[in-house]
């Protein structure tokens, strides 16, 4: 602090805030300072004069100071400094007033320099010259007056540089870019692969930072930018560029934390799209107690069911391929009797969406206690599952959805020559309201009884399938989608006359719905 106030350049305001003082002081005691008289006006002409002195003596000392270190930073005399100096000054300010004259600008600026400067300052005017030069080619999309603001600004950077002081950073200009808007079709279908904006101060300064917005989320892309040079940034847009998507709204760029351009993205007009509709087809057969019920050729399958009589059981309840298949077996394995098979299919869903079949085999053994699960990939949602037995001709006490994916379980002993496969029916597309609804009924306590539940889906969604938990010796004979729901019927085989004691369970029946978009 105190060598800022004995500084020359402090002594000389504080010299010029006397004179002022004085010149009020002169001012107040005109014709009115009888008792100071003619002493005052002496010592303001005195301070007048010395202070003007001493703001000659700065401004002459601040243009002393610049040569000087232009003279150093150029290794060359104070005077080829000041001429140095003194045409770089004349080219700004021509530009100033007629940017579109940058060429003759640069060209008068390269003779004036003096013979006898070092190189390095040549140079670089002539690759400015050079660079702007090649930036009007007949791809370029800015006007002369752009390309002169930019030769102008590298001129007060040059003459910065040689002056000692702190070097001035300019914002990146944009002109146009072209295209002017992201067409998202064009993108998708190959036909668009970048975009390339014209304009200047894009190589030489800080980076920028580039976001793509999505319904208002914003994510940085700033890799997928690339900068051929100062005039031009390019933008990927192939396969491996910016991850645009229906819901992108534009592309924004930002420097130094500030939003400085934004290129829109065009998506394709709306068009009303069908909600998809779950059509239930049916198909019967009586060969080897076994059928399949396939969907019809513009629908996917989601899920199936079957219907036999109560003194049998199925099997094999599951998908298979774009059919349902069931098998019917009872107590001595499998049967002939006719077994009604249904498919559940569904058409309309969008043409990127997939219904695909997540599945497991264990050995028939693995069942007991809790079971085995089969879950949906990420990103995936339940629509449905079954089991199908190979070597056992029995049906799990269980076979439910659990979380997101589909456990099958049973409590009795079976074969362990046999096994099990467990699948889960898993959408790849978007929905809405996914929700498994559970319907309950008490068993009778009594064998040799059918018991039956039926789960209902909220209006709104539909039902994709659905499953049942039950206890030991009680066999579904019935899995259907019956009302927007799910029913199962069960027979329960236990014979409390053969035991000795009763028993007590329940049928819990799950209905899985979803409202598919």
């Amino acid at each position: 602090m105190l060598k800022y106030l004995f500084s020359p350049v402090s002594s000389r305001l504080m010299s010029l805030m006397m004179l002022l003082l004085m010149l009020l002081a002169f001012i107040i005691c005109d014709g009115g300072c009888s008792g100071i008289g003619s002493d005052a006006g002496r010592a303001v002409e005195r301070g007048m004069a010395t202070a003007g002195a001493d703001i000659r003596s700065a401004v002459t000392a601040a243009a002393e100071s610049a040569e000087k270190i232009a003279a150093r930073v150029l290794g060359t005399s104070e005077e080829i400094a000041a001429q140095v100096l003194k045409s770089l000054d004349t080219a700004i300010a021509t530009l100033d007033n007629n940017s579109g004259e940058w060429q003759s600008v640069l060209l008068q600026l390269e003779r004036e320099l003096p013979k006898e400067l070092q190189t390095t300052i040549r140079i670089e005017v002539n690759n400015l010259l050079k660079e702007s030069i090649a930036a009007t080619g007949q791809e370029f999309r800015c006007n002369t007056d752009f390309v002169g603001q930019r030769v102008k600004e590298r001129l007060l950077q040059i003459k910065a540089r040689i002056t000692g002081q702190s070097v001035p950073t300019f914002s990146p200009v944009f002109c146009n870019p072209v295209p002017e808007i992201i067409d998202y079709e064009s993108v998708m279908s190959g036909r668009l692969t970048a975009v390339k904006i014209y304009g200047y101060n894009f190589g030489d300064i800080s980076p920028m930072r580039l976001v793509i917005e999505n319904d208002g989320e914003s994510t940085d892309v700033t890799s997928k930018v690339d900068y051929p040079g100062s005039y031009v940034i390019t933008i990927n847009l192939g396969h491996n560029g910016v991850p645009l998507s229906s819901a992108s709204d534009r592309l924004i760029f930002y420097w130094q934390d500030k939003k400085i351009y934004t290129i829109g993205v065009a998506q394709p007009q709306p068009t009303d799209t069908p909600m998809p509709s779950p059509v239930v087809s049916s198909y019967t057969a009586s060969v080897a107690g076994h059928g399949l019920a396939a969907c019809p050729a513009d629908s996917q399958l989601i899920g199936g069911g079957h219907r036999i009589s109560q003194n049998l059981w199925a099997s094999s309840h599951s998908p298979h391929g774009t059919a349902w298949f069931a098998m019917a077996a009872g107590p001595n394995g499998p049967s002939q009797e006719t077994i009604m098979v249904e498919s559940l299919c569904v058409r309309g869903l969008p043409t990127d969406a997939r219904v695909n079949v997540r599945y497991q085999t264990f050995m028939a053994n693995e069942l007991t206690m809790e079971g085995q699960r089969v879950g949906c990939g990420s990103g995936e949602h339940l629509l449905g599952g079954g089991y199908e037995y190979q070597g056992a001709y029995t049906s799990p006490d269980a076979s439910y959805p659990d979380q997101n994916g589909w456990r099958v379980s049973q409590a009795g002993t079976i074969s362990s020559s046999g096994s099990v496969t467990v699948y889960a029916v898993c959408y790849s597309g978007p929905v809405s309201n996914p929700t498994v609804m559970i319907a309950t009924t008490a068993g009778p306590g009594s064998g040799n009884s059918v018991v039956a539940a039926h789960a209902v889906c909220p209006p709104g969604t539909v039902n994709t399938g659905g499953g049942y938990r039950a206890r030991i010796w009680v066999h579904p004979f019935v899995q259907v989608s019956r009302d927007n729901g799910w029913q199962v019927e069960t027979y329960d085989w236990y014979d409390e006359t053969l035991t000795g004691r009763s028993r007590s369970w329940n049928l819990t029946v799950y209905a899985v719905c979803v409202q598919f978009r």
